[in-house]
């Protein structure tokens, strides 16, 4: 041992990974079938995920899938309530062909615009992932196999009119009262708590009864909201990172970014935000209108549903910014004997980021080698690693994030 502690002559060549990445392991990927199996497999669990947290809940997950959504539960209480079609299969058919059909058949436009305008293999593993999502999600519902499942607990509204209509509506507050039986002398009673009057001790306990019990079930709404929220992002962060995505507005957001340079936060912003809306605007307000005209009112739009939705998409939001930082910047620089083959391999792949090739020397061997330093942005890295590794499989590559940057820089372009 040497006189400063290190061992001599003990030298191994081994593979690291450092923290700045999350499942850092999956960047390296080149292998288009290895992709297409995790996007499919993440597709299984994102469908059994939205069989027990969204369908049955009442929850609405943002975007072009809320509104959807929505339509598909409007949908659902004109055949049942207004029309009044008492056969089952047909309702269940139509309700999940509207619910999960309507967004594949969207996609089916954006498939067409990833093609031609991000990359061919986006586009494959993307429509996969959502044709195996939407497909299984409406299989899993359609045969009831999670129906009976309440992990946290029932979120079906209180209001019997309303649930006897499908509506899946939580208020904050009740102006509407159920019909609740109460016995008076051995002789069964029906009162309409909305025009009784709310001095009594009976309509005052009914009452505190009824708005405890939407308020615990919306808090029940809120554990679903929170828990798919985290799984979704962690599936949307493992998607991405296999040149993939979840499909509707991140095709859109993946667009604009890469292709025009431009900041997908507003746009995400005002896709979900008017998902959300108009989602919730006919799967609860709407809905509850067809039942009956006194649910037009604002309380019916301004729901537990709505705020537990809102709620999901910011926890989606910033589990993703926080495993995947898609639009934050990196200087990679990348350590191999073959560098000008990697330069001329990400030339031919229209790589057009600030890329510089400098001379060094080994510290230790002393021998003359060369080093690439580019910036980018966090979203190419999946798709800049594969190239990498293609012609140097053994090479060193390192990645740090660049906090502050001041200039005109031309990224890539892919498509």
């Amino acid at each position: 041992m040497s006189q400063n502690g290190f061992v001599k002559n003990r030298v191994k060549i081994f593979r690291t990974n450092s923290g700045i990445l999350k499942f850092s392991r999956l960047y390296g990927l080149s292998s288009f079938w290895l992709k297409l199996v995790i996007s499919i497999t993440l597709g299984v669990i994102s469908s059994i995920a939205m069989a027990i947290f969204v369908e049955p809940t009442g929850l609405y997950v943002g975007g072009f899938n809320a509104f959807f959504q929505g339509f598909a539960r409007f949908i659902n209480v004109v055949m049942t309530h207004t029309l009044g079609i008492k056969n089952e299969i047909l309702t269940k058919v139509v309700y999940g062909m509207l619910f999960w059909g309507l967004y594949i058949g969207l996609n089916i436009v954006l498939f067409f615009l990833a093609w031609k305008k991000i990359s061919k293999t986006f586009a494959i593993l993307t429509f996969v992932y959502i044709v195996t999502t939407q497909s299984l999600a409406f299989v899993w519902t359609f045969a009831g196999c999670f129906k009976f499942i309440h992990i946290f607990g029932e979120t079906a509204t209180v209001n019997e009119q309303l649930y006897d209509a499908k509506v899946l509506c939580l208020q904050f507050y009740n102006r509407w009262y159920p019909t609740v039986e109460v016995n008076k002398d051995g002789i069964g009673y029906h009162y309409n708590w909305s025009i009784l009057v709310e001095s009594s001790k009976i309509a005052t306990q009914q009452k505190f009864d009824i708005d405890t019990i939407s308020i615990i079930r919306i808090f029940c709404l809120l554990v679903y909201a929170i828990t798919y929220g985290i799984i979704n992002g962690i599936i949307s962060t493992l998607l991405f990172i296999t040149s993939s995505s979840t499909a509707g507005s991140d095709i859109v957001a993946v667009y604009w970014s890469q292709v025009k340079n431009k900041p997908v936060n507003s746009l995400l912003l005002l896709i979900n935000s008017l998902g959300l809306t108009t989602g919730i605007f006919l799967g609860n307000f709407v809905s509850g209108w067809l039942v009956d005209a006194k649910y037009c009112q604002i309380e019916y739009f301004l729901t537990g549903n709505l705020f537990c939705s809102i709620i999901w998409a910011v926890v989606c939001s910033n589990v993703l910014r926080l495993l995947f930082p898609w639009r934050k910047l990196i200087r990679i620089e990348v350590y191999s004997k073959k560098i000008h083959e990697i330069n001329k391999e990400l030339f031919k792949n229209n790589y057009i980021n600030p890329t510089t090739i400098l001379d060094s020397y080994g510290g230790f061997s002393n021998v003359k080698s060369k080093i690439l330093i580019t910036i980018g942005q966090v979203i190419v890295l999946p798709n800049l690693i594969s190239i990498i590794r293609k012609v140097d499989e053994n090479c060193l590559i390192s990645a740090q994030y660049i906090n502050d940057i001041d200039g005109r820089i031309s990224f890539q372009n892919q498509g």
